[in-house]
């Protein structure tokens, strides 16, 4: 196979990709044609009107790059979920694949196929990238917000719990709170455990083992299992109301 055709593959690949986009209401923050553009507000001058105020106080940090960071790692989470989408239809389903052992007894088996294990492999990554956005939006409050954390504890649930109490009643940091309370620590507990101690791939195989004759339990781990791409959907939404309401809160504590 010479680089023509590989080219070809690739960039049929990436129409499929740029498809799903469409098709599943997919976005980022910079948009499918770069427009940069948050409903109806261009993106850097909004940026640049939360942060030039606390640039001129720290110069220290790098505003610059924290804008150009959260634009990309928003285009990674919209191209990673995209292809958990494109993969969830044909990965293997034990309910299809059951085996009858006996007149008692049913067999559920876990025969995974390459979608099953590159649909694992882009759901880890999603998680991953989903949290390093928030970490970005974490780094920016807390080099406009002085919360007395040590460089080493700067992450965001840290940086929200630490903000100083005068800050507390604006209602867009009141969104942040309430994200970080519920929607973020649900994703971080998964994000965690990912990371930390077992691929979705491997629990999902231990899960499977201890539910392999429990047509229930195999249905409602399937029902789990497939939920991802809408998981990750709705974390794209509120990758873009944190970022609005970060940059609406930092406008607010200018004047604070």
């Amino acid at each position: 196979m010479n680089l023509i055709n590989i080219k070809e593959i690739i960039d049929n690949y990436n129409s499929t990709i740029i498809v799903i986009y469409k098709k599943h209401g997919l976005r980022c923050l910079r948009g499918l044609n770069n427009e940069c553009k948050i409903d109806d507000k261009d993106i850097y001058p909004f940026y640049h009107k939360a942060t030039d105020f606390f640039s001129k106080r720290n110069s220290e940090y790098n505003f610059h790059k924290n804008i150009d960071d959260l634009l990309f790692i928003s285009d990674a989470i919209m191209y990673y979920t995209a292809n958990v989408i494109m993969y969830e239809p044909f990965i293997n389903n034990p309910i299809k694949d059951r085996v009858t052992v006996d007149e008692a007894t049913t067999l559920y088996p876990n025969y995974q196929n390459v979608y099953a294990k590159r649909f694992d492999m882009f759901s880890d990554i999603c998680f991953e990238k989903i949290y390093a956005y928030w970490d970005r939006i974490g780094d920016l409050i807390s080099a406009c917000i002085e919360t007395g954390l040590e460089e080493r504890n700067i992450y965001f649930t840290k940086v929200i719990d630490n903000i100083p109490v005068e800050y507390k009643e604006n209602e867009n940091f009141k969104w942040l709170d309430s994200f970080r309370g519920n929607e973020f620590k649900e994703m971080n507990e998964k994000r965690v455990d990912i990371v930390h101690y077992f691929s979705s791939a491997t629990n999902f195989r231990f899960e499977h083992l201890s539910s392999a004759t429990n047509r229930e339990k195999m249905e409602e781990l399937m029902r789990e299992r497939r939920s991802l791409p809408h998981f990750f959907k709705e974390a794209i939404e509120d990758t873009f109301e944190g970022f609005e309401n970060t940059l609406y809160f930092l406008i607010y504590a200018q004047n604070k």
